[in-house]
C-alpha cells in the first residue's frame, strides 16, 4: 500500500482547484455566448432572480464555512499532517462546491432570464473561487499547524 506524503495531498489539492475554477469559467463563458448568440428579448417577469441568486450564494457559502469551522475543530496536535491536510481538503472541496454551484445556478438564471446582473453575479463566484486558491500560508493559518508541521509542509 502506497503511503501519501504532504506533498501529493497539497498537489491534489491545487490541481482540484484549478480543475473546479476552470470548468466553472467554460461554462460561464459557454452560456454567456450562446446566449448572446441567440435574440430572445429580456424578460422582466423573473425580476426576483436579482434576489434569489445572491441570497443563495451567501447562504450556501455561510453553511460551508460553519461546516469547515466544525470540521476544523475535530483537529487536534496528536493528529498526523496527513489527516489534517485531508480534512482541510474536504473543508476547501465544499467551500469550492458550493461557490461553483452558485456561479452556475447564476449563469444558467442569466440564461432565462437575460439579466445581465446576473452574469456578472456569477462572474463574481468565480472570482471568489480564485481567491479562495489553497496557499501553503494559508493552510498553516487554518489547521493550526505546529511548527514542525509548518517546516514539512513548508519544505516540499
Amino acid at each position: 500500500m502506497k503511503t501519501i506524503n504532504p506533498r501529493e495531498v497539497y498537489r491534489s489539492l491545487i490541481s482540484l482547484h484549478v480543475m473546479l475554477c476552470v470548468i466553472t469559467s467554460l461554462l460561464i463563458g459557454s452560456i454567456y455566448t450562446y446566449k448572446n448568440q441567440s435574440s430572445q428579448p429580456m424578460s422582466s417577469d423573473n425580476i426576483w432572480y436579482e434576489l434569489i441568486i445572491p441570497l443563495l450564494a451567501l447562504i450556501t457559502f455561510l453553511i460551508s464555512h460553519f461546516l469547515g469551522k466544525k470540521k476544523y475543530k475535530l483537529i487536534t496536535p496528536k493528529i498526523q499532517l496527513i489527516e489534517q491536510l485531508l480534512i482541510y481538503k474536504q473543508v476547501k472541496i465544499i467551500q469550492w462546491t458550493s461557490l461553483m454551484g452558485s456561479a452556475i445556478l447564476a449563469a444558467v438564471s442569466f440564461f432565462i432570464t437575460s439579466q445581465q446582473n446576473l452574469i456578472l453575479y456569477s462572474m463574481m463566484l468565480g472570482v471568489m473561487m480564485l481567491y479562495f486558491r489553497p496557499i501553503k500560508s494559508k493552510i498553516i493559518e487554518d489547521l493550526n499547524l505546529s511548527p514542525d508541521h509548518a517546516r514539512v509542509l513548508d519544505s516540499d
